[in-house]
């Protein structure tokens, strides 16, 4: 069955919140009980950043797309970004989903939305020790710019693309 990748309406943010907190129990995960939290979620659905992968009428799986303006800008070794920057963030798969490919699918169609939208570098974070989420990144063309420290304890893998 093919995918589709849709924007959040206002009424799915419990949907939305429930594949973030199945997702969050994956030992792989970044994620707890308490982050993203129920607000962030909300707040990136009004914005129209939040996006749903479906199969059919199943959602699978949930990823953001934070325009320059509204991410923070960490101290990156990459170059600094430019107004037509998109920040992909919170990629969350369900459970009974994952291993199955849908994390690329839903970067891919997520980097898609973001051509369309007129970006013209995408970049992302994710942990450095996960090897899984690195080795994909790669593998769709990202180029590894370097670590960073984000709130003073959090570790991540900095990733930027040309779009």
């Amino acid at each position: 069955m093919p995918y589709t990748l849709t924007a959040a309406k206002a009424d799915e943010l419990d949907l939305a919140l429930s594949i973030v907190r199945d997702a969050a129990k994956d030992p792989d995960s970044h994620w707890d009980e308490e982050y993203p939290t129920k607000d962030i979620l909300k707040w990136d659905i009004e914005r129209g950043d939040l996006y749903f992968l479906w199969e059919g009428k199943k959602p699978l799986a949930v990823i953001v797309l934070l325009p320059y303006d509204t991410t923070e800008q960490p101290d990156f070794p990459w170059p600094e970004p430019v107004p037509e920057s998109v920040m992909l963030a919170r990629l969350g798969i369900i459970r009974e989903a994952q291993g199955k490919g849908l994390a690329s699918v839903t970067v891919r169609m997520a980097l898609d939305v973001c051509r369309e939208r007129g970006y013209k570098t995408a970049t992302l974070m994710t942990d450095p020790d996960n090897a899984r989420t690195n080795h994909i990144y790669r593998k769709l063309g990202f180029q590894y710019k370097g670590n960073a420290v984000l709130w003073e304890t959090d570790h991540f893998a900095g990733y930027t693309m040309a779009l």
